[in-house]
């Protein structure tokens, strides 16, 4: 089973659950309410944004932002020489620290100084444009170079 919210309804109070019919037929014996269960703005809302990611392309575009920025990392990583690697789905991409999970403060650091707020892991959103990626690459480029610094020292 799985629960969705906040951006079902792009930022109107709506969530919902769903899952496999097995599991989901177990719903008609079990009660649940929800605080907003009359409110219908919202529902129309989940739909529309629904329609909207089903139609217009989103999760195509979302995919091909989140592998841009994938390969990027992986050439900054492969350029410093860090053994680290790049991992995750293309929409939600992740550096794994290992062993050097120690140097992560460092790239986070430098990441916010630079402007970039630094998650783990990186979440694409369709807001995210071209020149987005290539900032949070030249943010990430200066990120890496200092981990480098300081794992040499």
């Amino acid at each position: 089973m799985a629960v969705l919210a906040k951006a079902i309804a792009n930022g109107y109070p709506l969530a919902c659950f769903c899952g496999k019919g097995e599991v989901m037929d177990g719903l008609d014996r079990t009660l649940f309410t929800a605080t907003h269960n009359g409110e219908t703005i919202s529902l129309a809302a989940g739909i529309a944004t629904i329609r909207t990611l089903r139609d217009e392309g989103v999760y195509a575009r979302i995919r091909a932002a989140g592998r841009q920025l994938k390969a990027g990392l992986q050439e900054l990583i492969a350029k410093h020489s860090l053994g680290v690697q790049v991992g995750g789905v293309d929409e939600a991409p992740v550096v794994h620290w290992g062993d050097l999970h120690q140097y992560y403060p460092t790239y986070e650091r430098e990441m916010l100084l630079g402007g970039a707020f630094c998650n783990l892991p990186f979440f694409i959103m369709d807001a995210h444009t071209d020149r987005d990626i290539s900032q949070t690459l030249e943010i990430s480029e200066r990120a890496f170079a200092a981990v480098a610094r300081e794992l040499r020292a």
